[in-house]
């Protein structure tokens, strides 16, 4: 198979205790800081908390802005 893969234990009674993992990290690109940040934590059965509470999102450190390209 191809493309990225990902593990997931949703817990239904409590969606915010969800947790995930994505073996190639946080980013798929491999250029970026995040690639493969998460190999390691995959490899061991390890899992990240997943953020699904919006108070929680908002207090969160990052800020992803997309902005569309300029015309030429």
């Amino acid at each position: 198979t191809a493309g990225p893969s990902t593990r997931r234990v949703i817990d239904f009674s409590d969606i915010e205790n969800s947790l995930a993992i994505l073996p190639t990290g946080q980013s798929g690109n491999v250029f970026s800081p995040y690639y493969k940040d998460q190999t390691q934590k995959y490899l061991e059965g390890g899992f990240v908390k997943m953020m699904l509470n919006q108070q929680e999102i908002e207090k969160s450190k990052n800020v992803l802005v997309l902005k569309p390209a300029k015309k030429s």
